[in-house]
């Protein structure tokens, strides 16, 4: 082979060489970034992993926390309730006492009417004859 042939095929190998570095070099960029995300998906796995052991304590925690929360609903309507009944027992006790104080002040001011009526009648007719003797003085 003469010379330039090898110098022209030496060219070419270094020319190859140099494409099989950068192929290499780029390989070996791509598998560190392959492990890097290798890693953080097995970091993720993890994270996930412990989120899914929180979520369910805090699942059960939420329904402890729910049942608990119903407790207190039921015991708060219990007690409303029995308010409600005190209410209602005092409103009739009240509306008996106002029914009894309206009853006696009735009786007074039919006693008191009674009275003014009596003493209105006994005006009326002292006019009705105080009209007629000026009409007939006879």
């Amino acid at each position: 082979m003469p010379a330039s042939e090898l110098l022209e095929e030496l060219k070419t190998l270094m020319r190859e060489e140099a494409r099989l570095s950068r192929a290499a070099k780029e390989l070996r960029g791509r598998h560190f970034r392959v492990s890097r995300l290798e890693e953080e998906a097995e970091s993720l796995r993890t994270q996930v992993e412990d989120a899914m052991v929180t979520t369910q304590i805090d699942a059960r925690a939420i329904v402890e926390e729910n049942r608990e929360l119903r407790m207190l609903v039921r015991a708060a309507e219990q007690d409303a309730m029995m308010a409600l009944q005190e209410l209602s027992r005092v409103q009739a006790q009240a509306i008996s006492a106002v029914r009894r104080v309206m009853s006696s002040e009735e009786e007074v001011e039919e006693d008191d009417g009674k009275d003014r009526n009596q003493g209105e009648e006994e005006e009326v007719v002292e006019e009705e004859e105080e009209t007629r003797h000026a009409r007939f003085p006879f």
